[in-house]
């Protein structure tokens, strides 16, 4: 029972149900008199995630002029319908072999892979095993530090530890979520979530701590985070919002879709 009395926001969840009653007043039903007035509004409280269908679907960044040679941590929730050729959750450099910075499965396995390119060479670092699944949410992580000392994660655990190239501190201008920079790599078949991107090496037990909450987009070597749940119109371009205010996304091609089993709260 709530005596409301004047404006009021009341929440209902679904299955629930909202009784108006006026004037209770028990020594005095003869003067039931007032008034109610109700503005409603439908909001789902399903997450919404964002789908690519492998043919074109992507998220085209802005360019990013960040040093990552200081410390690098990739994350994302990710889940893969398909392990399609070198298909990339991020992909940021200047083109072809051009300073990338590459977050992928490896070619068509479920091998996760973070991949460095250092002005036209590079190096890829990979898990050992077929360690991606199909058909499920997975919170993927790479990090690498100023030292080349590189770690793989799923679900907070690490995968795979070894070295890796450092990346140039350079402005990359070709940066995409679930595109690739080379035209014979197939783009992402899946959905996607809290694609996050860190100019520091965070912990284990950082990524454990956060990987199933939402950011504020204020945390401290926090550079780059797309929830991938929501869109918005400008003119005639979709954008996709990026946390942080630094690198707002455009969107070609994916949809958003309700996910009611994606474990970020």
């Amino acid at each position: 029972v709530t005596d409301i009395g004047k404006k009021a926001t009341i929440v209902l969840k679904p299955g629930e149900t909202l009784r108006f009653i006026r004037n209770v007043l028990f020594w005095d039903y003869g003067n039931n008199k007032g008034s109610i007035k109700v503005d409603w509004s439908g909001v789902s409280l399903v997450p919404k995630v964002m789908q690519f269908d492998g043919d074109k679907d992507y998220v085209t960044l802005p360019a990013i002029n960040v040093n990552f040679a200081v410390g690098l941590t990739v994350e994302a929730w990710v889940w893969y319908d398909a392990f399609r050729h070198w298909s990339r959750v991020i992909d940021f450099g200047n083109g072809t072999s051009s300073d990338n910075i590459v977050f992928a499965n490896a070619a068509t396995n479920g091998t996760l892979s973070l991949s460095i390119i250092k002005g036209g060479s590079g190096q890829d670092f990979s898990s050992p095993s077929a360690v991606l699944e199909l058909g499920k949410w997975m919170h993927l992580a790479g990090t690498l530090d100023s030292a080349g000392n590189a770690i793989l994660y799923k679900n907070g655990q690490p995968v795979a530890s070894g070295k890796q190239l450092v990346p140039n501190n350079i402005n990359r201008t070709k940066n995409y979520i679930g595109k690739s920079n080379w035209v014979n790599d197939q783009d992402f078949l899946g959905k996607m979530a809290e694609v996050r991107v860190w100019n520091r090496v965070r912990t284990q037990a950082e990524i454990q701590a956060d990987m199933s909450k939402r950011l504020t987009g204020k945390e401290p070597g926090l550079v780059g985070c797309w929830a991938l749940n929501e869109v918005r119109v400008e003119g005639s371009a979709l954008k996709v919002a990026d946390l942080t205010g630094n690198f707002t996304g455009t969107l070609t091609g994916a949809v958003l879709v309700e996910d009611s089993t994606l474990p970020v709260h």
